[in-house]
């Protein structure tokens, strides 16, 4: 894995933290939906590397 896609993820990562901080103090309804909607989306993105990773691995193992 590069070093570009690690700083992807660390950003995603980082981005979910914010999502999560959003949702915890946002007192209207819209930015309570955004915040979890950046966390789903940096889960979704992190699970979506990591299956990428074991994928790549397994090409390369066969």
């Amino acid at each position: 894995m590069s070093i570009g896609e690690w700083l992807v993820l660390a950003l995603a990562c980082a981005a979910g933290v914010v999502g999560l901080l959003l949702a915890a103090s946002g007192d209207e309804r819209t930015l309570y939906v955004l915040g979890l909607g950046l966390f789903a989306g940096a889960v979704i993105y992190a699970a979506l590397f990591i299956k990428r990773h074991f994928d790549r691995l397994d090409r390369t193992q066969h």
